[in-house]
């Protein structure tokens, strides 16, 4: 395969220009101002969805206590981050604001590794996301069960977590516009309660109940790693919104600090509050809804409700924000032409139905068959540390492969810097996946065979029935040079007269750029569009082939990966 690497930038994606003559790397893209913008999400937004999609609240981090004892659990919430979440964040900054596009992961690592790993990267990173959305339904009835009697029996629990699944699948119906806008208001509801047994604890704390540790062979490595794994990571997870942002460059670098500061210092303050009032000191057990008890410790039973009423509500926070990241994930790959089109079916809100109601089967199956939430946790662990690991060397061998490419967000450093700030967490992951318990390597590993399977299917049915694809059979052959060699030639070429390199004085382009029948209508533009508005002054070299329609066969396809047009030959 032969890949392009190309940035996507609103609805026409352009190759990606060398750094002469190109825009500085920090400053936002000049986009047509004749063009209606799609982007929606702001710095808050974006921060509140990242936040969201992440933790959402302090619940969940009990376990990590329960495994490594106080000390270690507020220690690993602190060294965690720095090794794990700050070099994820960053990565994830500098390639969505490359790739602005609904493809996100899934784009860099078909980019830096062929067509093959692209599907492998998202389809497993999807049916982690699967996973994860299904917990936050049992996470609902876990907390609700500390003051509901009633949702004790099994039965109880399977009925509520399935309507709980319909009715906040209903509610994703209506757009990521009602998610982010609701996310900022229910943070500011949702961290109330938890403000008060901060502000309330201080005052009762036992400070050396912090200090106490478990002996070596008590500590629960697994569990305690996985937990901190889970409440600490997602942030690539908004790159599948990308296309959905206002001025990418400037908003994700700002919103990933934003919320990542806010994250870690919840975590910390909280758990932190809570060890120092539990009743038994480091001998008390702790359970995954302690926190609702910790109120209970606090200021008494009108406390814990509160908190469990604010984990409620962050879990549909959470919910919302997870779904909103993996039905635009599908609607990016379809638009790439890497699964059906009928992925990109949207209603009037912009929302990919198909996508929608896909997951919410799948995740109404889920809670229905397995009720803990360390099991569905421990389901995703595998499979998603595989897909998190090409993530990384998809970021690194984009350094060394293309240095000259022109980034808007750049994380600091050269190619040996993108080295460096992978390993850590590439070691880190090397460790929670060898502590992993063999069940826990059998889920993994069917899923990523199943994965490997339906990516075989999609990549022969693509080429069997092209007409369920996108731009499956209609797009020139494209080559781009990624030297600065070629700069002079082009910026030559793209000022002769009636070049369509020169994008200002090409009708066509423009024209391909008015088009816009709906607010949230696909970023990726037609193949005419891409192949009319491909050249611009002081780009690299692009040698376009004839405009015909070419013959789809086994034999050669090319294939818009969204901007990146891809020719298997």
């Amino acid at each position: 395969m032969r890949s392009l690497f190309s940035s996507c930038r609103g609805k026409n994606y352009e190759p990606m220009a060398n750094t002469e003559g190109a825009v500085e790397e920090g400053q936002p893209q000049k986009h047509d101002d004749t063009k209606k913008s799609m982007s929606q999400v702001g710095v808050l937004g974006l921060a509140s969805l990242a936040f969201f999609t992440v933790a959402g609240s302090p619940a969940g981090s009990e376990d990590a206590v329960a495994a490594g004892g106080p000390l270690l659990a507020l220690i690993g919430f602190i060294v965690f981050p720095l090794v794990w979440s700050v070099p994820e964040a960053l990565i994830t900054a500098e390639l969505s604001t490359t790739f602005p596009h609904n493809g996100g992961f899934v784009i860099w690592v078909n980019e830096a590794f062929g067509e093959q790993w692209g599907y492998m990267e998202g389809l497993l990173k999807w049916g982690a996301g699967v996973l994860d959305n299904a917990v936050y339904p049992v996470m609902m009835v876990n907390y609700g069960r500390q003051i509901i009697p009633g949702l004790q029996p099994a039965y109880a629990k399977r009925i509520c977590t399935a309507a709980i699944t319909v009715v906040l699948t209903f509610a994703q119906y209506f757009g990521l516009e009602i998610v982010g806008g609701v996310s900022v208001a229910v943070i500011v509801v949702t961290m109330m309660p938890f403000v008060v047994l901060v502000c309330w604890g201080l005052r009762k704390m036992q400070w050396d109940q912090l200090l106490a540790t478990k002996s070596d062979g008590d500590v629960d490595w697994g569990l305690l790693l996985t937990t901190l794994f889970w409440n600490l990571n997602y942030w690539d997870s908004v790159s599948t919104m990308a296309s959905e942002v206002k001025n990418p460059a400037r908003t994700f670098p700002r919103a990933l600090v934003l919320a990542m500061v806010f994250t870690v210092g919840m975590y910390f303050l909280v758990l932190g509050v809570a060890i120092g009032n539990a009743p038994g000191g480091a001998q008390h057990e702790w359970n995954n809804s302690e926190l609702a008890s910790a109120g209970l410790w606090v200021a008494g039973d009108w406390l814990r409700i509160w908190i469990v009423a604010s984990v409620t509500i962050s879990a549909i926070g959470l919910f919302l924000a997870e779904m909103s990241s993996d039905i635009y994930q599908l609607d990016g790959m379809a638009d790439m032409g890497m699964i059906p089109q009928l992925f990109r079916l949207k209603n009037r809100y912009g929302v990919p139905v198909v996508a929608l109601l896909l997951q919410a089967s799948i995740i109404l199956v889920i809670v229905q068959c397995i009720d803990t939430l360390e099991d569905i946790i421990s389901l995703e662990m595998i499979s998603y540390c595989f897909a998190q690991l090409l993530e990384f060397a998809a970021f690194a061998r984009l350094r060394w492969t293309h240095p000259d490419a022109v980034r808007p967000y750049k994380v600091p450093g050269g190619k040996w810097a993108s080295v460096a700030i992978i390993v850590p967490g590439s070691i880190l992951t090397g460790f929670i996946m060898a502590f992993a318990e063999w069940q826990v390597w059998v889920a993994g590993g069917g899923q990523i065979l199943l994965t490997y399977l339906v990516t075989r299917f999609f990549m022969w049915s693509r080429v069997r029935w092209p007409q369920w694809y996108v731009h499956a059979s209609n797009n020139a052959s494209l080559k781009l040079e990624n030297s600065k060699s070629n700069h002079k030639n082009t910026r030559d070429s793209a000022e002769a007269p009636g070049s369509t390199a020169d994008k200002g004085k090409n009708p066509t382009c423009k024209a391909s750029r008015s088009r816009s029948p709906s607010r949230k209508s696909s970023s990726s533009g037609s193949a005419d569009d891409v192949r009319e508005c491909l050249l611009s002054p002081g780009q690299s070299t692009v040698s376009r082939s004839s405009s015909a329609t070419p013959p789809v066969d086994a034999a050669s396809t090319s294939v818009s990966v969204g901007g990146l047009v891809t020719s298997t030959v």
